[in-house]
């Protein structure tokens, strides 16, 4: 990646952690008692009484559609193997998002590690990331549309 590209990433990473929908996500998470323990990146842990589950969280809204096309996300290959390192320690999972930053209505999917083969695509591209795209989340991933939601379903 150059370093142009690199300079992207982070900038929109640092967009994701504070504002959009990934942003309000973690900020309704915190709000409902889940403490956030921020990682590199997209990445961060929740952590509730004796539970906690390492996490990777991804958005789709309308200006991505835009400007980088449409049905899919882009998981770093080093979260991959830092949660496939620590599985025995911490549960994990992918949470993808969409929906509009600027509404209270999104779409959540979560895909917990048991079912990650089922969405991801293969070898990693040359940016070291991992294509996941929007039909095969549809298909493997659990669906949810509150923080309340999400949190029954990671038994949080």
């Amino acid at each position: 990646m150059s370093n142009l590209g690199q300079i992207l990433d982070g900038l929109r990473r640092e967009r994701w952690e504070e504002e959009g929908l990934v942003g309000n996500f973690k900020s309704q998470l915190n709000e409902s008692g889940i403490e956030i323990l921020p990682r590199k990146g997209n990445t961060f842990s929740l952590r509730k009484e004796e539970k906690e589950i390492l996490l990777s969280a991804h958005e789709y809204t309308p200006q991505t559609l835009a400007t980088e096309g449409k049905g899919w996300w882009a998981v770093s290959q080093n979260f991959i193997e830092e949660a496939e390192a620590g599985s025995g320690e911490l549960s994990w999972g992918i949470v993808f998002m969409l929906g509009s930053s600027t509404s209270e209505a999104w779409t959540g999917y979560w895909v917990s590690d048991a079912k990650f083969e089922e969405v991801e695509a293969g070898d990693p591209d040359s940016d070291g990331k991992r294509h996941i795209y929007l039909e095969k989340v549809e298909r493997a991933a659990e669906r949810f549309y509150s923080v309340k939601e999400f949190c029954s379903l990671i038994n949080i």
